[in-house]
Formats: structure tokens, sequence, C-alpha cells
């Protein structure tokens, strides 16, 4: 009777402990025609790059943005010659509805199945190359080489005009 109830009390707990959310990764898997990180991007390519933080906030290349401007630039992006490739960047603790509806949205507005879109989280490499060694001295400085031209773009746009 003891070991019965023993059972059951652990059964219980096990059953009624909260589970946890599932990563960005467990999240569906690659749409069809959808490049993945390790696949590498297409060389030569205009790269337009949507993050999904882990409070579901959305940032266009750095910028924090709504849903309403992500669908109004996607138009956009369809638009241009050559198409850029839009890669969505979700945290690995974004939430697996608001990763789901970024993509549609991508869908909807892009030729994801035609290899314009793709889906990881960090750095890209080229295809055939792989991501890049994100512990390399060249690595690092193409990130410094890279927020540098950042801030002095960002100065230059902020300078009072005549």
């Amino acid at each position: 009777m003891r070991a019965w109830l023993t059972a059951m009390v652990a059964s219980l707990t096990v059953s009624t402990a909260p589970a946890s959310s599932p990563s960005a990764d467990d999240c569906v898997p690659l749409r069809s025609g959808w490049v993945s990180r390790q696949s590498g991007l297409p060389e030569l390519v205009i790269v337009n790059r949507i993050a999904i933080q882990t409070d579901g906030h959305l940032r266009w290349n750095g910028v924090a943005i709504t849903r309403n401007t992500l669908g109004r630039y996607l138009r956009i992006v369809r638009t241009m010659t050559p198409m850029p490739f839009t890669i969505l960047d979700p945290d690995p603790n974004a939430d697996c509805a608001t990763i789901d509806a970024v993509r549609d949205d991508m869908e909807a507005l892009l030729p994801c199945a035609q290899g314009y879109c793709g889906e990881g989280h960090g750095s890209w490499g080229y295809a055939n190359n792989g991501p890049p060694d994100e512990n390399s001295e060249a690595f690092h400085q193409a990130e410094r080489d890279i927020a540098e031209a950042t801030a002095r773009a960002r100065a230059e746009y902020a300078r009072p005009r005549p």
C-alpha cells in the first residue's frame, strides 16, 4: 500500500510539473524552399535580417519594428531588383507562435519557396563555406569593422543639415 501511494504521488508530481517552453529550433521544421544557416547564403546577395527577441519584439536589420512595419518592409523587398535574401533570426527562446506568424508573413509576401528566405540564429557564412568561426580573430575584426561603420553612418545621419 505504501509503495502504491508513493508511486501515485510521484506520478502526480511529474504530470503536474509545468512544461518547459520549446526552443526556436523545436518550432516546426524548416519550410520548403527555405535555406538554413548551415547551408549558407548565396554569394553576392543583399541580406535583410528579421530578429525575434525572447520577449516577442521584432527587429529589422537591428532596428525595432512592429508587425505592421514588417509587412510594409516585406512588400517593398519583393519589388527590389535584385531581391534581397531575408533571414528570420529567432532568439532560441522566442515564442513558437510569434516565429510561425512571422514565417507566415514572409511566405505570404516573399517567394520563400524559391530560396529567397532563410532561418537560423547566429552568423551566416556563404554557400559552400559554412558559417564563419565565431572565435576567430577575422570574425571579431569583421564585427568591429561593421560596428565602426554603423557608428559613422549613424553619426552622419544625426548631423544637422543646413
